[in-house]
């Protein structure tokens, strides 16, 4: 399942190009507050002109598969038949607050609470899956997808198996046991 991307301008202007890796280049003007949410398998690109004047700086928050289903579970949803609306440039008034005090939580001077990030990040899903979400008629089949770390142990341990398998073989051979 794709990672929910969403990305908020904190400040600063910009001109903002999005596509699909061969699609058209879609143009949109982006300012402090505004938010891009995109859910997609298939490469994504986005690129932007800032202001030159004025500071441009962003947020970027990926929402992983795990929260995104527990929350849709939570709310009476089937996660297999959800799916994120690609939203580019919009103003949010509730996405807006959460994200500034989740920035304002994260660059404190304390140390921050994992409860208070983890009680904003689930909030947000909330919010955005009520919001923003669609629904597809039946069950989406997504292809089983493991990070790359994973699939590299899942590897070697196959091959420490198989050499094992092997030696263990050729000891029986060698001293002729079955």
């Amino acid at each position: 399942m794709a990672e929910h991307f969403l990305v908020r301008v904190i400040s600063g202007e910009a001109q903002v190009e999005e596509r699909e890796l061969t699609g058209e280049w879609t143009k949109s003007e982006a300012g402090s507050g505004s938010f891009f949410l995109t859910q997609t398998d298939a490469p994504y690109l986005m690129r932007w002109q800032a202001d030159p004047d004025r500071p441009f700086e962003v947020l970027h928050l990926y929402l992983g598969p795990t929260l995104v289903n527990r929350v849709a579970r939570s709310l009476g949803l089937n996660p297999s038949r959800l799916s994120m609306r690609a939203i580019s440039g919009v103003q949010d008034a509730f996405i807006s607050g959460v994200l500034t005090g989740l920035t304002a939580e994260i660059q404190t001077t304390h140390s921050a609470s994992s409860l208070f990030v983890n009680g904003l990040l689930e909030s947000l899903t909330v919010h955005l899956l009520r919001h923003y979400a669609q629904t597809q008629p039946s069950p989406t089949s997504r292809p089983a997808q493991l990070p790359a770390w994973k699939l590299r142990r899942l590897r070697t341990h196959s091959q420490n198996k198989t050499v094992a398998a092997r030696q263990t073989a050729e000891k029986k051979t060698v001293g002729h046991l079955s």
